[in-house]
């Protein structure tokens, strides 16, 4: 990162850093890596993603532009959710039909804020919508 930083000023650009998805991993295991590592993370957009100048800013919005499909067809949702799918498959309903599937709709408005969180529902036991739903900030999708 240092280097990378140093090459971005030497080319007159700017370099930002996004915090990783799964926020326990990093593979950094030097303890003044990780405080450089942390410094250049406070500076990025996404370290505080729930603040109110930036609502559920990095991951969430994809749900409504990039959802996320598994090599096998199951709808995934966002690039986050890992291990649990909707009851859909675009491969074999269609991608139209696959994303007017009723969870999923309902998905989108559990993250504005429009519906209570329903069990089930891949989002409700993520701890990005969790933050969301604590700090009252909502997604405000770009569609």
């Amino acid at each position: 990162m240092r280097k990378a930083k140093q090459m971005a000023q030497d080319l007159g650009m700017e370099l930002t850093y996004n915090a990783n998805c799964i926020w326990w991993y990093s593979p950094v295991t030097d303890w003044k890596d990780k405080m450089f590592v942390k410094s250049e993370l406070r500076k990025s957009k996404t370290f505080n993603f729930f603040a109110k100048e930036s609502p559920a800013s990095v991951i969430c919005p994809d749900i409504f532009s990039f959802p996320q499909i598994g090599f096998d067809g199951r709808l995934r949702g966002c690039a986050c959710n890992a291990d649990t799918f909707y009851k859909t498959n675009v491969f074999k309903e269609g991608l139209m039909k696959a994303l007017n599937h009723p969870d999923f709709v309902y998905t989108r408005k559990m993250l504005t804020g429009q519906a209570p969180e329903k069990e089930g529902i891949p989002c409700a036991t993520c701890y990005k919508y969790q933050a969301m739903k604590k700090e009252g900030v909502w997604v405000s999708p770009k569609v």
